[in-house]
């Protein structure tokens, strides 16, 4: 699981700040991800233990996960067929992106040394 959201992650970040949006990215994850289970096990604090209160509150979780689903189903799909380039913070070329396949490649010397 975490292997996939970290390659989604990587697949959508910004080229210009990479590293930086992973990050981001990676922490929004993972704080969802521990407030939930921290909530459900402050909630299990308060059942006393008996046989019929686990499985209540796993039934009510699951309720709860499937209204979320079905009530987030629509902007999941959105999401999922934005373009990369939605997904960037700017949408800006770089020279590094474009590529001129009938100049020959020239190094940083060479350059340097036309120039002079």
């Amino acid at each position: 699981m975490l292997a996939s959201r970290v390659g989604f992650y990587a697949r959508i970040s910004d080229p210009c700040i990479g590293g930086t949006y992973i990050t981001l990215l990676s922490m929004l994850g993972n704080l969802g991800a521990s407030l939930t289970s921290t909530a459900i096990l402050y909630i299990a604090g308060w059942i006393k233990p008996d046989k019929i209160s686990y499985p209540l509150l796993v039934g009510i979780c699951f309720l709860f996960g499937c209204i979320w689903l079905i009530a987030q189903y629509r902007t999941m799909k959105q999401l999922e067929t934005l373009p990369l380039d939605e997904w960037h913070i700017l949408t800006m070329r770089t020279e590094s992106d474009v590529v001129d396949e009938d100049a020959p490649e020239t190094s940083l010397h060479e350059e340097e040394r036309r120039k002079l």
